[in-house]
């Protein structure tokens, strides 16, 4: 994910489901909350087992605020079948 492209929330989550299965990102409803479900229960937008690069960070933190984009690494960070690689590690 290269947030350098990101001009708005709807750009990421559209890099987003391009980058997974056709049906689970038919269903997944471009959000946090849907997020979280697809990451913490494998509802729709689930990525499986997977590496996520995310660069671009600081233009990801201003699109999603620090909070929101925070959120995300979370979720990331804790799901056991994904491997993350960020730009910077000294993101909360």
């Amino acid at each position: 994910m290269n947030g350098e492209f990101c001009e708005t929330k709807e750009d990421f989550w559209n890099k987003y489901v391009s980058e997974i299965d056709s049906q689970s990102a038919k269903y997944f409803e471009k959000n946090l909350d849907t997020f979280n479900d697809a990451i913490t229960a494998e509802g729709p937008g689930f990525p499986g087992n997977c590496i996520i690069e995310i660069i671009g960070t600081e233009k990801l933190e201003k699109v999603f605020g620090k909070e929101g984009f925070g959120f995300i690494i979370k979720l990331l960070r804790d799901a056991k079948f994904v491997d993350l690689i960020i730009e910077k590690e000294n993101i909360e």
